[in-house]
C-alpha cells in the first residue's frame, strides 16, 4: 500500500486528493447528478466497501482514454477512507452504472489527468498572475537634531515617517495589509561630518504595531564628537523585501551650534571734557553697538532677542586725573526691542579741574555676563587752557536768527595773537540727548578773521574724526566756543563760551496790515491759492505768510524766479470779503502786504485748532538740560583741537 502511494504521488494523484478534500469532489458530483443521488449512493456504498484505487489510467500512455472507473475514483473518493490496509480491486471492475460523466468533462487525452489539469484552483476562483515588486518611495518628515549629553557626549539624533507609498512586493501586495511588515526595513546613514561614515539597519516592525495607518515615526541617534560649528549629513531610505532593494533616500544636515566668540569693538567711541553749571569737571564717552555681536551659548545672535540681558559693556577711564575709573552696566539699559537700530550709550566720570590734560578712555562688550570681553575701542578726551592760556579770546557778540533756516553769528576779541594761525569755531546743542550729537557744527577761519556766521552743516575732520555736520535746529540752546590754533595746530586758548537760542520755526505775527499795499507787495487769489509779488525778496529766499484781519498762519513759501510766492488757502478758514496779507522774511521783518479778497470761502476743517497750531511760536525757556549740559563751559569745543594737538606730539 505505502509502494502504492508513493507512486501516486510521484504522478500527481497527491495533489487531486488534496483538491478533493477542499471539495472539488462534490462540486464535479454536483454536475453528474443535479439532484445528489449519484453522491449519495456512492458514500453509502464507500461506507461497506474499501476505496477503489485504479492505477490504470496513471499508467496509460499520452492520448489514451481513461477508463470511467477512474473518472469516479477521481470524481468521488471516499472522504474517510479506513485506515487498515484493504486489497486492491479489480482495475477493470465495472463502474456504477447510475454515475454518468458531466456532459463538458473531458474524457480522453492528457487533459483528463490530474497531473496535467489546467484546474488547480476550487471552483469559481480566479487565477491572479503574480505582480511586479516596486520599491518604497523616500521615507517622510526627515529631521535631525545636534546635542550634547550631561557626559559630554554628543549625539546626533535622526527622526522619520513612513514612506508614503510602501511599494510592492512579490509575497505581499501591500505592506499595509498586514503581511511583510518584518521583511520592511530601514537604513540610515550618516554620510559626512564628524565621526562618519556610521550606517544602521532596523526594521520597521519595531514601532510599526498594528497601525500602519497612523503617522508612527522612527528614530536612531549617533555617537558623535563634540564639535561646534560642524555639520553632518543623514540619508535615510527604506526596503520592502529584506533588503535586497532600496527606493530613494530622504536627506537632512544637522548642525551644530557656532564656538563661542566675544563680540568686536564698540563703534563710533567719542569722548569729550566739560564742567557743568557748578563748576565741577567730567569726562563723558558715548558709543554704539559692535559689528559684530558674538556668539553665545544660550543664542546664536543677540540681535535675535535672546541672551541680550546678559550684553554687557564696561567703560574704563584708564588714565588721566581721577584715573582709574571703572563702570559695568547692561546693554538691554537702551537696547529695548530695537537692537539692529542705531542706538548708542554714554557715560559719565567724574575727575578733578584740569585744564590742558589728557585722558584716555576705553569700552569693551561682552556677550555672556562678563565672563569673556571682547577687544577695547579707545579715544582720548583733552581740555581746554582755561586760565593759563597764551591767547585771552573773548566772544564779544554771538546771536541767532532765521526761523526757517536758522544762522548763528559770532564776533570774538583776542589779545597775544602773534602765533594765531587760525580760529575753530563750535556750535554745541546742549540739549543733545547723547555725546554723539553734541556739536552741531564747527568750521575753522583764518587768523585774521574776528567774525563768522555758520549756517550748519559746516564740519572738521581730524584725525578720522568727523564732528559738525548737522542743520542748526529751532528752539534749541546752542553754546559757543572760539579757539585760537598755532602754527602746528596746537591749541593757544578758548573763549568762554556762550549760550544763544535759535528761533522758532514760526515767526511772530506782525501788527495788522493797513491800506491796500505796502513795500511794493501785491497779491491775487486763484481757486484755494493765493499769489505774492514780493521785490524785496530774492529767488530762492523763504518767506512766511500771515492771513489778517485775525492773524492765520498759511506758512512758509519759497520765492521763485519771477519773485512771486504762493500759499494755499485751503483749510485757512477765511471768510467770504477782503482780507490782508502780510509777508515776512526768514528773520521774521515784514517785507510787504497787501489786500485781497475771498469771494467764496475756502473749506474749512478745525479752524479754531488751525489757527492755535499756526499761531504759537515761542520755546520753552525752563526746558531741563540733556545729556550735554557738561558742556556749557566749553568742553565739546575741543574734541577736534586736542586731537590734533596730540597727533602733533606724536610726531
Amino acid at each position: 500500500m505505502t509502494t502504492m502511494k508513493n507512486a501516486l504521488t510521484a504522478l500527481g494523484v497527491a495533489s487531486l486528493l488534496a483538491l478533493t478534500s477542499l471539495g472539488a469532489a462534490p462540486a464535479l458530483a454536483d454536475e453528474v447528478d443535479p439532484g445528489g443521488a449519484a453522491a449519495t449512493q456512492q458514500q453509502a456504498e464507500a461506507a461497506t466497501a474499501p476505496p477503489a484505487y485504479s492505477p490504470a489510467p496513471i499508467e496509460a500512455p499520452a492520448g489514451d482514454a481513461a477508463p470511467e472507473s477512474g473518472r469516479a475514483a477521481a470524481a468521488a473518493p471516499d472522504p474517510a477512507p479506513s485506515p487498515d490496509p484493504q486489497p486492491e480491486p479489480d482495475a477493470k471492475a465495472a463502474p456504477d452504472p447510475a454515475s454518468k460523466p458531466a456532459p463538458d468533462a473531458p474524457r480522453d487525452g492528457p487533459s483528463a489527468s490530474p497531473s496535467s489539469s489546467p484546474s488547480a484552483t476550487p471552483s469559481g476562483s480566479p487565477s491572479e498572475p503574480p505582480r511586479e515588486g516596486r520599491p518604497p518611495t523616500a521615507p517622510r518628515g526627515l529631521s535631525g537634531a545636534y546635542s550634547v549629553d550631561e557626559a559630554g557626549q554628543a549625539h546626533v539624533t535622526v527622526t522619520w515617517k513612513a514612506p508614503a507609498d510602501l511599494g510592492v512586493t512579490g509575497s505581499n501586495g501591500d505592506p499595509e495589509g498586514g503581511q511583510g511588515r518584518s521583511s520592511f526595513l530601514f537604513q540610515v546613514s550618516l554620510t559626512s561630518g564628524p565621526g562618519s561614515p556610521q550606517t544602521v539597519t532596523l526594521e520597521a516592525d519595531e514601532a510599526w504595531n498594528d497601525s500602519p495607518e497612523e503617522p508612527l515615526s522612527w528614530t536612531r541617534v549617533f555617537d558623535v564628537p563634540a564639535t561646534a560649528g560642524a555639520s553632518w549629513t543623514v540619508a535615510v531610505d527604506a526596503s520592502n523585501d529584506g533588503g535586497q532593494t532600496t527606493g530613494p533616500a530622504a536627506t537632512t544636515t544637522v548642525s551644530s551650534a557656532p564656538a563661542p566668540r566675544a563680540p568686536s569693538a564698540p563703534t563710533a567711541v567719542v569722548g569729550v571734557y566739560g564742567l557743568d553749571e557748578d563748576g565741577d569737571a567730567h569726562v563723558g564717552v558715548t558709543w554704539r553697538a559692535p559689528a559684530d555681536l558674538g556668539v553665545t551659548a544660550a543664542s546664536d545672535d543677540p540681535e535675535g532677542g535672546q541672551g541680550r540681558s546678559s550684553f554687557l559693556f564696561r567703560v574704563t577711564l584708564v588714565s588721566g586725573p581721577g584715573a582709574p575709573q571703572t563702570m559695568t552696566f547692561d546693554a538691554d539699559e537702551v537696547w529695548g526691542d530695537s537692537p539692529s537700530g542705531p542706538l548708542s550709550w554714554s557715560r559719565g566720570f567724574d575727575v578733578p579741574v584740569s585744564p590742558g590734560e589728557t585722558w584716555s578712555v576705553a569700552v569693551e562688550a561682552s556677550n555672556d555676563s562678563g565672563q569673556s570681553w571682547g577687544p577695547a575701542a579707545s579715544t582720548t578726551v583733552v581740555s581746554p587752557l582755561v586760565g593759563e592760556s597764551e591767547v585771552d579770546v573773548a566772544i564779544t557778540s554771538a546771536t541767532a536768527s532765521g526761523h526757517h533756516s536758522p544762522t548763528v553769528s559770532v564776533s570774538w576779541s583776542a589779545s597775544g595773537t602773534e602765533r594765531v594761525g587760525s580760529w575753530i569755531v563750535v556750535v554745541a546743542n546742549v540739549d543733545a540727548t547723547t555725546l554723539g550729537e553734541v556739536v552741531v557744527a564747527a568750521t575753522r577761519v583764518p587768523a585774521a578773521a574776528r567774525t563768522v556766521t555758520l549756517h550748519g552743516g559746516e564740519s572738521l575732520t581730524e584725525l578720522g574724526l568727523t564732528v559738525g555736520g548737522k542743520p542748526l535746529p529751532n528752539d534749541a540752546r546752542l553754546v559757543v566756543v572760539v579757539v585760537a590754533e598755532g602754527p602746528d595746530l596746537e591749541a593757544l586758548g578758548a573763549s568762554a563760551p556762550v549760550l544763544v537760542t535759535t528761533p522758532s520755526s514760526t515767526p511772530p505775527p506782525p501788527a495788522a496790515p493797513s491800506g491796500s499795499s505796502t513795500g511794493g507787495v501785491t497779491a491775487t487769489v486763484s481757486g484755494s491759492t493765493i499769489t505774492a509779488r514780493v521785490p524785496s525778496a530774492k529767488p530762492g529766499e523763504w518767506v512766511y505768510g500771515y492771513a489778517f484781519s485775525s492773524p492765520i498762519g498759511l506758512g512758509w513759501a519759497q520765492v521763485t524766479n519771477a519773485g512771486t510766492a504762493s500759499w494755499s488757502l485751503a483749510g485757512a478758514g477765511l471768510a467770504n470779503g477782503a482780507h490782508q496779507l502780510a509777508v515776512l522774511a526768514d528773520d521774521g521783518s515784514v517785507l510787504g502786504s497787501s489786500a485781497f479778497s475771498v469771494g467764496v470761502a475756502p473749506a474749512a476743517a478745525n479752524d479754531a485748532a488751525t489757527r492755535a497750531q499756526l499761531a504759537s511760536t515761542g520755546a520753552d525757556p525752563t526746558a531741563p538740560l540733556g545729556a550735554a549740559a557738561l558742556l556749557v563751559l566749553g568742553g565739546c569745543a575741543l574734541v577736534a583741537l586736542r586731537r590734533a594737538r596730540s597727533a602733533r606730539k606724536q610726531t
